[in-house]
């Protein structure tokens, strides 16, 4: 598995934020219908930003490093810009970053 991160400009929240929602509210009840339809939704939805995708274990190190340094930290779906600056190469904008996780495509190459 991988983690997809997506940078969501401030104009855009607003719209992700539903989908958001619905897909914690579909997480904290089970429902993996509606989470994968949700997921899906939100990774059409932000095919055109700017995204990178880290393996689960660098997603791991860094949510451990994080609440190491702010025990508070929850790690929802949309994240602070400023917190996931080292996996984007290029500034941030004034932005959230949006984190799901995506299965990995496997090669077709023969």
């Amino acid at each position: 598995m991988k983690i997809r991160l997506t940078e969501i400009p401030a104009d855009k929240i607003v719209n992700i934020q539903g989908l958001v929602d619905a897909l914690r509210e579909a997480s904290n009840a089970g429902d993996m219908d509606a989470v994968d339809k949700r997921t899906a939704e939100l990774i059409s939805l932000t095919s055109e930003m700017n995204s990178t995708e880290i393996s689960e274990e660098q997603w791991n190190q860094w949510v451990a490093t994080t609440r190491a340094n702010n025990p508070d930290f929850q790690s929802d779906y949309l994240i602070a810009r400023d917190m996931c600056k080292q996996f984007f190469l290029e500034e941030l904008s004034n932005s959230m970053v949006l984190h799901l996780p995506i299965e990995e495509q496997e090669d077709d190459d023969v």
